[in-house]
């Protein structure tokens, strides 16, 4: 329970100048307080659970994308030069292979 709901329980339990039942309204009020903040402190517990799990999530998935980009830009600069090999006529041609490779490389 929380601190401050103990001490005012207690508090109550010894005040005088109040009647048994506002004494037992004020009692089920604090035990109420004191429940509905326990169920708040374990969702904002859970819900800040969750959003580390998302982050990490999230940071996975950004990981695993720019992965995936690298790997579409390898094979897309893999295509132009192709291209340019399947183009070739002539044993000349060659250089404009070599300038694609370059190109791609960079």
């Amino acid at each position: 329970m929380n601190p401050l709901h103990q001490l005012l329980l207690e508090k109550l339990h010894h005040a005088e100048n109040l009647t048994a039942e506002q004494k037992d309204l004020l009692f089920k009020s604090l035990k109420e307080d004191d429940k509905n903040q326990v169920q708040l402190q374990f969702k904002l517990d859970r819900m800040e659970k969750d959003r580390r799990t998302l982050q990490v999530m999230l940071e996975e998935s950004i990981d695993d994308l720019q992965k995936k980009n690298k790997v579409l830009e390898i094979e897309a600069s893999f295509e132009r030069v192709w291209l340019v090999v399947m183009s070739m006529k002539k044993p000349e041609d060659m250089l404009d292979v070599c300038c694609m490779i370059s190109v791609q490389l960079q």
